[in-house]
């Protein structure tokens, strides 16, 4: 009975998307939420970042306090270069969750591609203070660094 009510929502929200509509529940379950969010994300993995965009805003409305919907909307506005955009959704995310690198780095990246040097080292080096057991981010962080080294100096951020 459950699987055939998500069914039902799932089938219903995924016509509204094709037809260009926004969704008509705004509150939705947390199994709802669950199950557009794994929407928008196959989406998003397929390169159909307008449908996948639509639904991670209706999710960030419906469910602001879950970091994951601000990192799909952040993820797609990056990618569209609205930097603007996704720095807000990148803060949104980074506030959701204080110890988490990830949001501080892909600001950084924001920062970087509107030439906002100083903001994009402040960013990068609150990225690496978290980034302490996050191996992965680390190397991201360091490869960002050298590559922008060798095309600038790194700003002074202590001061």
């Amino acid at each position: 009975m459950y699987q055939k009510q998500l069914d039902n929502a799932l089938s219903i929200a995924a016509k509204q998307v094709i037809q260009d509509e926004p969704l008509e529940q705004k509150n939705f379950s947390s199994a709802d939420a669950k199950a557009l969010y794994s929407l928008a994300y196959r989406l998003y993995d397929i390169g159909d970042y307008k449908q996948s965009k639509k639904i991670f805003k209706e999710l960030v409305v419906s469910k602001p306090l879950e970091q994951k919907h601000w990192f799909g909307l952040a993820s797609i506005l990056q990618l569209e270069n609205t930097y603007h955009e996704a720095l807000v959704s990148w803060s949104m995310a980074a506030l959701l969750n204080d110890l988490d690198p990830q949001p501080h780095f892909h600001a950084a990246e924001c920062l970087l591609s509107l030439e906002q040097i100083d903001e994009a080292f402040k960013a990068l080096s609150m990225a690496k203070v978290r980034a302490k057991n996050h191996l992965d981010i680390l190397e991201k962080i360091e490869l960002l660094e050298s590559s922008w080294n060798n095309k600038c100096e790194a700003p002074n951020v202590n001061s």
